[in-house]
Order: C-alpha cells, then sequence, then structure tokens
C-alpha cells in the first residue's frame, strides 16, 4: 500500500517534466510574419496579372515572376506552420515547405540570369536564342529533382518529433524539436543550396554591366543575398 490516492500506484521520484513550447507571443508573431507573406506574394499575382502588358512587366516575363512569387507563398504557410506545436506533421511539411520555396525563389531567378548571360555573354559566334519555353522545361526538370530527393529524404531519413533535454535538481526540462534518422541527407541538400546560390551569385555579377533594361541582375543578387541570411 502506498501514500497515494489510489493507494496502489507506485509514486513517481521525480516530478513530471517540463515541456517548454514556444511562448503565445513568438506564436503570434510567426503567424503574423506568415500571413503578412502570404498576403504580399499574392498581391505580386494580382499585380503581374493586371499590369502584365507593361513593358517592364513583359521584360522581366510575367510567367517566371508567377513563381517566385508561389515559393514566396510557400514561405509563407511554412513560417505560420512553424508556429504550430511541433509534431511529426509539422517536421515533415517544414521540411518539404521550406526547400521547395527557396527552390522556387532561387532557380528562378538564377536561370533569369543565366539566360541574359548566354544571350548577351556569348563570345561565340553562333547566335543563341532561350525562349521563356526553354527556361521552363529547365525549371521543371531542377524542381522535379528536388522534389525526387525530398522524397526520397522522407522515406529514409523519416522527420519526427524529438526532445532537447537537461536536468537540474531532479527536474527535467525537454525542448521538442525537429530530427531525422540520418541528417546527412539534409545536409547534403543544404550543401546544394549553397552551390546553386553561389552560382547564381556569380550569374549576377557576370551580368552586372549589361544595360538595366535588358538585366536584373541587381535585383536579382538583392534577393540572393536575402536568401543566404536567412
Amino acid at each position: 500500500v502506498y501514500n497515494t490516492a489510489s493507494g496502489v500506484k507506485f509514486p513517481p521520484d521525480a516530478p513530471p517534466p517540463i515541456i517548454v513550447e514556444i511562448s503565445a507571443a513568438g506564436r503570434g508573431v510567426a503567424i503574423f510574419l506568415g500571413v503578412v507573406t502570404i498576403m504580399i506574394s499574392l498581391y505580386c499575382v494580382w499585380f503581374i496579372e493586371t499590369y502584365k502588358s507593361n513593358k517592364i512587366i513583359r521584360a522581366s516575363q510575367p510567367e517566371m515572376l508567377h513563381w517566385i512569387s508561389f515559393g514566396g507563398f510557400l514561405s509563407g504557410v511554412r513560417t505560420i506552420m512553424g508556429a504550430i506545436e511541433t509534431s511529426d506533421l509539422t517536421c515533415a511539411s517544414d521540411l518539404w515547405l521550406g526547400h521547395m520555396a527557396y527552390f522556387f525563389i532561387v532557380v528562378t531567378m538564377l536561370l533569369k540570369s543565366w539566360r541574359v548571360h548566354r544571350i548577351v555573354n556569348n563570345k561565340s559566334l553562333v547566335r543563341i536564342k532561350i525562349t521563356l519555353g526553354d527556361i521552363q522545361v529547365r525549371l521543371f526538370g531542377i524542381m522535379m529533382c528536388a522534389l525526387v530527393y525530398l522524397l526520397v529524404l522522407q522515406v529514409v531519413a523519416r522527420p519526427h518529433t524529438g526532445f532537447a533535454t537537461e536536468e537540474l535538481a531532479n527536474q527535467t526540462t525537454m525542448w521538442p524539436n525537429c530530427r531525422l534518422d540520418h541528417s546527412e541527407f539534409e545536409l547534403t541538400l543544404f550543401c546544394i543550396e549553397f552551390v546553386i546560390l553561389c552560382f547564381g551569385a556569380n550569374l549576377s555579377h557576370a551580368t552586372k554591366d549589361i544595360p538595366a533594361a535588358l538585366n536584373e541582375s541587381r535585383s536579382i543578387a538583392e534577393g540572393m543575398y536575402d536568401m543566404y541570411n536567412c
């Protein structure tokens, strides 16, 4: 007989662990930033469609701008998901949304710079023609490779919830986080993304002297710098 309410249940030697989640204020800020990002992305889509006959919008390729806006939309959803209580579902969604947002934004900007570089900085006597369709085929191919890799990462590395623990004076404190069975898979993906970012920065530098009417290297370089900081 134990000195408990039931008289039979063994009393614990330590108090129940303290599970530390993101604060209500932190959740609110993350949700607010995510909603603002989504609204800006949707506004960009509306703006591009409304003024797509404008020569500046046409020169910037509205279809490619839509893909960048879609990447921004995914990043907003990713920010909101990060404010939700950590679970296996949020760990998987954060992985997919974060990396796909990166690829849609950075790869699209990279391909825009690559097209300008190949056409304007062409050193051969052979005329090079790269159409919007050619760019979209390349974008589709890269995105399919990213999707396949993420699928492999999902199945093999299995993102799931874990806990970082700390014990002090017989009290255990736990911080939930996302973990992978094989973290080297995501590390490899981060390395690939860094190489893509460096290649895009090099293309922006290579096209910096091309007239602004044909080139967006400065804006693209600033965008890639922001992605690097993120």
